[in-house]
């Protein structure tokens, strides 16, 4: 009898010492900076500058500092949460999962973009997509990209020579491509002052956005 009342005691004091440590694993507070890395911690004071923290896999360890500065939000151990740097787009479990489930809805109007060049020959029509882009007022660009909803790659044809054909490639800020233009060709004449550049990268607007976002 004493033996199975000291294996029920021990089964109980099993149970109870694991839903202790879940709830200690649980117990923690979630800083993501404006790069959207995620540090798992345990603050112990926010002062007008920074942040004070322990990383919670070792609470007996240093402390740490981070300037508010370099935070976008935190999360606290209880649910709630602080914005610190509200131009940060947070890639949050909700943004990831719409970014994985619907990527088409990143798109909506007045979203922030980042415009991406991949080459040194799609350099030269930056500014005139850029123009363009704001001239149609459709999303809001934005010179970081983690500010961003959803990421433009503007890529011209580094082949072509007199004439210039330019295309687009929509991506998540994971880098999963969920739309493509085909590619648009112009060429250098009177109307166009004599710039390819120019024309293409009005045209991939004109031509491509504004049909397909409206």
């Amino acid at each position: 009898m004493k033996t199975r009342k000291s294996n029920i005691l021990k089964i109980v004091t099993f149970i109870l010492a694991s839903v202790l440590s879940i709830s200690n694993c649980q117990a923690q507070d979630t800083i993501i900076t404006n790069s959207n890395e995620r540090i798992s911690s345990k603050i112990l004071e926010v002062t007008t500058s920074e942040i004070k923290y322990k990383k919670m896999d070792n609470l007996e360890g240093p402390l740490f500092l981070i300037l508010k500065s370099e935070v976008a939000k935190v999360i606290y151990e209880n649910g709630t949460s602080d914005v610190f740097n509200k131009n940060t787009v947070v890639l949050d479990d909700e943004l990831l999962k719409t970014s994985r489930e619907n990527p088409n809805s990143l798109t909506s109007r007045g979203n922030n973009v980042f415009v991406e060049i991949p080459d040194e020959a799609s350099r030269a029509g930056e500014k005139y997509f850029l123009d363009a882009l704001k001239e149609w007022g459709y999303w809001n660009i934005v010179t970081d990209k983690h500010q961003a909803h959803f990421i433009i790659v503007f890529d011209i044809d580094k082949k072509a020579m007199l004439n210039k054909s330019a295309a687009v490639t929509l991506k998540t800020r994971e880098g999963s491509v969920f739309k493509q233009s085909k590619y648009y060709t112009s060429s250098s004449t009177v109307f166009v002052g004599y710039n390819a550049f120019y024309a293409v990268a009005k045209k991939v607007v004109e031509r491509y956005f504004k049909n397909e976002f409206h």
